[in-house]
């Protein structure tokens, strides 16, 4: 029994998506993609434009908001545009943007096919994270044709997706949780947890194709359940779904006039280095950059890309785009003793080396440095410009590191203003697990009790007690050592201080990363 109103198209409307902060999504990010890819990355000027150049932004099924919001607080130059078909994503939106005090982002609550009536500028940068799998093929032509009428010459368009070959196996199981979900009773998390149920029972049968691909759908089921579980009827349980190969995006795209540049994923760059050299061969055998990026995806069987397109790129000279990338400046975004070089990128997961990311790591954990000052270091005498590169890439697309730039008042004035609303959101709910880094102007991982310690120290109350407040009104408690809510006040309140104690450790690279530094 489906729970989705009339007005919904069969997408899932009753149950909000998440909270999550994507910062392939940055306009610096996306320049600097463009970058690696030899394209020319900029608006209007070379060099790079001044702080003060104006851009207009827009994201198309923007949910809560979260992303757009913090990219316009670290670009007050830009003008932000957020469109979203649920009413509850805009009204979340709106109402953290009105907390931040932001002047220069507008939300919008329509459907894709009626965005010819909205006001909306020509814009430098168009983005649509994961919503063109979950939409009729009706709104998907509604998109192109925005894209078509409004992406600037040389902006930029970035489009992700649930793709082929990688999503293939997932592709029964999507059926199946489909089909049990709207044949359930109850709520739409009520139907979740039916249709897993229902599908664990026939998993358990061990017959036919529940046999043959035992290991495969295993594999898929962990996953899943690791996932919030207000995604899954997002992913699984929309009328329209749909999965592509790339070369049917770039077919697609091409009527908009758009030309494929590349990936917000750095690292697909570098791809053909891990593969071997008898893929490497079979590669090298085609021009067609569909066509070979396409074949990359069967051989690393890819799941989820992350695609950028240009609009009359423009192709620039080694020598420029080399003296550009050494021009580029980068800082960390996690603390140095979090550094780790386990990483997993786009799925896949790999070891960096230390002898090359440690010294990197360590440069960057004193102040933020060029790749010309990295390729430098006496550490890293005889690494060469690629290699580090490849490993600034890296860090990169683990959320580790980021573009860096320099900071004017205005800027730093409205990311702070972005966090304070963040930190008054906490001590309500657990939402937005992320602040602003001023420095990267991105968004970074702090956990909810981080927020509210921070909180508590900025107005100069006891951490241990906003906290155990907080959790009061959240019908919350601290876990035992083995697992278990403990029950009175005096064991909470225990539990907090211990990890009090523990954020002390690290406050002065918290504060430092967030901006705060000498703020409490």
């Amino acid at each position: 029994m489906s729970n989705t109103p009339d007005w919904s198209g069969g997408y899932v409307t009753d149950i909000d998506y998440t909270y999550h902060f994507f910062r392939e999504l940055s306009p610096l990010h996306l320049r600097f993609s463009a970058l690696m890819a030899g394209y020319r990355p900029f608006l209007q000027s070379v060099p790079p434009p001044s702080q003060s150049e104006k851009f207009v932004y827009c994201e198309l099924g923007c949910g809560n908001g979260v992303s757009t919001n913090i990219f316009a607080a670290a670009h007050p130059e830009g003008q932000f545009f957020g469109i979203d078909y649920m009413p509850s994503h805009i009204n979340f939106a709106s109402g953290l943007a009105r907390q931040a005090g932001l002047d220069n982002i507008h939300f919008l609550e329509a459907d894709f096919r009626q965005l010819d009536k909205e006001d909306i500028p020509s814009c430098d940068f168009i983005v649509c994270h994961g919503v063109y799998s979950w939409i009729s093929q009706e709104n998907q032509a509604a998109i192109r044709k925005f894209v078509k009428e409004k992406l600037k010459p040389g902006g930029i368009f970035y489009v992700s997706y649930n793709c082929l070959p990688g999503w293939a196996a997932k592709a029964p199981i999507q059926h199946l949780y489909h089909m049990f979900g709207h044949s359930s009773q109850g709520d739409t998390l009520e139907q979740v947890d039916q249709a897993m149920a229902k599908f664990d029972q026939a998993f358990a049968t061990g017959k036919g194709y529940f046999e043959a691909q035992q290991q495969s759908i295993q594999k898929q089921l962990n996953a899943i359940k690791k996932q919030e579980k207000s995604y899954v009827p997002h992913e699984y349980f929309n009328q329209d779904w749909h999965l592509f190969y790339h070369t049917d995006i770039i077919s697609q795209f091409q009527e908009a006039k758009l030309s494929w540049v590349g990936s917000a994923v750095l690292f697909d760059l570098y791809i053909e280095s891990v593969l071997g050299e008898e893929a490497k061969q079979i590669l090298d055998q085609y021009k067609d950059p569909g066509i070979k990026e396409t074949l990359k995806d069967y051989f690393i069987n890819k799941q989820f890309r992350k695609d950028v397109f240009m609009r009359g790129p423009l192709k620039i000279s080694p020598r420029e785009q080399s003296r550009l990338l050494l021009e580029t400046k980068f800082c960390l975004t996690v603390l140095r003793e979090n550094l780790t070089l386990e990483m997993t990128i786009n799925g896949a997961n790999f070891n960096g080396k230390a002898d090359t990311y440690l010294p990197i790591a360590d440069a960057l954990a004193e102040s933020p440095k060029t790749l010309a000052e990295l390729v430098n270091l006496p550490a890293l005498e005889g690494k060469g410009l690629a290699n580090v590169l490849q490993t600034v890439c890296c860090l990169m697309d683990s959320g580790q590191a980021s573009i860096c730039e320099p900071l004017n008042k205005k800027a730093q004035k409205s990311m702070r203003q972005m966090n304070l609303a963040i930190l008054e959101q906490a001590q309500y709910a657990k939402k937005i697990d992320m602040m602003l880094c001023p420095s990267a102007r991105t968004g970074i991982g702090v956990s909810w009790l981080q927020q509210i310690f921070i909180k508590a120290l900025l107005e100069k109350q006891s951490p241990e007690q906003v906290a155990w407040q907080a959790m009061l009104a959240l019908g919350e408690r601290m876990p035992s050592k083995e697992g278990k809510p403990l029950t009175t006040e005096q064991e909470n309140l225990a539990a907090l201080h211990d990890k009090f104690l523990e954020f002390e450790k690290i406050r002065p690279q918290i504060f430092k990363l967030l901006g705060l530094d000498g703020k409490a």
